[in-house]
């Protein structure tokens, strides 16, 4: 799973950038936090990229319907995305 370090567009604060395209087909898992945040922490913002629609479209949907930095990365199969 690649481990990114990149500056927030609308912010000069350091974020650690998680993806995952493996754990779930047609399916990338992204999640944004402070800098040096632990997967295991609620602080994430995450959100899917899905192309599992038919006909085939991209959605992007957030965890718990939303863009707050309360999710669990580690937990990002088993939330709900809207």
């Amino acid at each position: 799973m690649p481990f990114i370090t990149g500056y927030a567009p609308t912010s000069s604060a350091p974020y650690s950038i998680r993806l995952d395209d493996v754990t779930t087909a047609s399916v990338t898992y992204v999640g944004f936090a402070s800098e040096g945040s632990l997967t295991s922490s609620s602080c994430w913002k995450i959100f899917i990229i899905d192309s599992r629609e038919t006909p085939i479209t991209l959605a992007i949907k957030y965890a718990n319907g939303n863009s707050n930095f309360t999710n669990i990365f580690d937990n990002r199969a088993s939330l709900t995305y809207i």
